[in-house]
């Protein structure tokens, strides 16, 4: 995982927080630092298509065994009920 060793990692929030970081890291050095203000992208929408795009991808890594199908369902489940809860919960405008 991008050179962070798991074995030193004791708390898996503290892990994806760091993940997390690094890829803003890389988005601002690819695309320069966010500037809420000025920026016209629907945050929602593209988190919504990036949770469909992980369906997609653990379904495959399920079908190419690289995941276990109960831990998959979990994961399906759980990226679901985000979904519905994005869905519900945006305000439009």
């Amino acid at each position: 995982m991008n050179g962070i060793p798991l074995i030193n990692v004791t708390n898996m929030d503290n892990l994806i927080d760091l993940l997390q970081k690094e890829r803003v890291v890389k988005g601002e050095f690819k695309y320069g630092p966010l500037d809420l203000h000025s920026d016209s992208r629907d945050f929602i929408q593209k988190a919504l298509d990036e949770i469909l795009d992980c369906l997609n991808y653990l379904e495959w890594a399920t079908e190419k065994g690289q995941i276990a199908s109960d831990l998959y369902l979990k994961i399906d489940r759980s990226l679901r009920d985000a979904t519905a809860m994005l869905l519900r919960g945006r305000k439009e405008g």
